[in-house]
């Protein structure tokens, strides 16, 4: 589920095929993203599910697979998605 919300948003942004879009892609070579698109990435999965990340978040990024991890980390310290 984590994974398929992050794709939506990637493909939403970054205007790529959703089946480039891989957990082990990485954002800015494989899918073209510089840091202002990474950050909105981040910032629209934030705004759906409620958890707020941070700068240290954001300078982690460098995969979807990435994001999944953060994901699950947040839900497992009791933040749940809306």
């Amino acid at each position: 589920m984590e994974f398929e919300l992050i794709r939506e948003i990637a493909v939403l942004i970054l205007g790529v095929r959703p089946e480039i879009v891989t957990e082990e892609a990485s954002f800015s070579e494989d899918l073209g993203a510089d840091s202002l698109q990474i950050f909105e990435i981040l910032t629209e999965l934030g705004r759906r599910t409620g958890i707020d990340f941070s700068e240290t978040d954001l300078r982690a990024m460098r995969t979807p697979g990435d994001m999944v991890r953060l994901l699950l980390a947040a839900e497992q310290e009791g933040v749940s998605p809306d």
